[in-house]
């Protein structure tokens, strides 16, 4: 059984870092996919055994079709445990990002120039089981002033099903200071099962990982949030659920290096500590437009504070019709 808990003070520096951290290189050589990529194979072979065995148990009814292809495949020739309710996974309409999307941030701590991070949706599409998915990476970096005091290589790598946005594969790779890390999970949504190696976790029904996460509130139209309204998600996350959401705050228009642009401002849900000075120390401000991308993140902190500013952007699924006209 996977524990639940709310992050700690060092586990929350960690998803910062795993969002707005990144190497300028794209470190394909940790990546490729090819024949030889194991977790990838064995995620494919997993998942298209349970879609196989699916398939011959239902070919007999053609009703069944009307099942949402990812449950065909990722169930199972046993019934499913008697505390799992077989549901159907809303289908998520409204995605504000295609293949090809890159989006750079500069990380600050204080005045300090500590970093650089990409999130980049590759431009090919992987299939898993028969199904699309989106292949997200999430690649940091400390910069070399920062890397005698703590030197960060993080690599997150997250395929995304296109017709649910739920993950069903996450790799991440990571070396912060001393701290190093390698884990993959494989999402078994017919039996709400994760699989990493030789352990399987029972979790909730659409539970994401840190990389999905992101992309998925992203899917939600905060043109129709009222301010005050919070939205939850659970993620899994270092053998432990996070029970972690957003509150709409309202509207801001702040000054970036693209000029003025119109934002939606949440307060991302943490847990009081010694480092975030309060519950809802994280602000973070998304474009008030179709894109809904990240423009800054940033959270004060009781030495001082650090702030990701978007650098650039690449590939938009929209214009970028939150950025005011000079």
């Amino acid at each position: 059984m996977v524990r639940t808990e709310e992050p700690d003070d060092l586990l929350k520096i960690a998803i910062l870092f795993s969002i707005i951290f990144a190497t300028p290189e794209y470190m394909n050589s940790v990546f490729f996919l090819g024949k030889n990529f194991a977790p990838l194979r064995l995620c494919v072979r997993f998942l298209s055994r349970e879609g196989a065995e699916a398939q011959s148990r239902q070919s007999s009814n053609s009703k069944l079709y009307i099942i949402p292809v990812l449950l065909i495949f990722l169930s199972f020739d046993k019934p499913a445990a008697s505390h799992h309710t077989r549901a159907v996974l809303p289908k998520i309409d409204n995605i504000p990002f295609q293949p090809g999307e890159k989006l750079t941030f500069n990380l600050h701590y204080g005045i300090i120039n500590a970093g650089t991070a990409y999130l980049e949706v590759n431009k090919k599409e992987t299939e898993i089981a028969g199904q699309k998915h989106f292949e997200i990476d999430v690649n940091g970096n400390s910069n070399s002033f920062f890397d005698p005091f703590y030197k960060v290589r993080d690599n997150y790598k997250s395929f995304i099903d296109e017709s649910t946005m739920l993950p069903s594969l996450f790799i991440r790779d990571v070396h912060e200071g001393s701290y190093s890390k390698k884990e993959n999970y494989i999402f078994v949504r017919r039996k709400n099962e994760v699989v990493s190696g030789k352990r399987i976790y029972s979790v909730p029904e659409g539970v994401h990982d840190l990389v999905s996460t992101f992309y998925y509130l992203r899917c939600i139209d905060f043109s129709k949030q009222k301010i005050g309204a919070v939205m939850h998600i659970t993620a899994l996350f270092d053998d432990s659920l996070l029970n972690t959401g957003l509150v709409y705050s309202g509207k801001e228009t702040i000054s970036t290096k693209f000029g003025k642009i119109r934002c939606y401002v949440f307060h991302p849900i943490l847990v009081k500590g010694r480092i975030f000075k309060n519950q809802e120390g994280m602000i973070l401000y998304v474009s008030e437009d179709k894109n809904q991308i990240p423009v800054r993140i940033e959270s004060k902190v009781y030495l001082d504070y650090v702030r990701a500013d978007l650098e650039k952007y690449e590939n938009l699924k929209y214009p970028l019709e939150a950025l005011e006209k000079k």
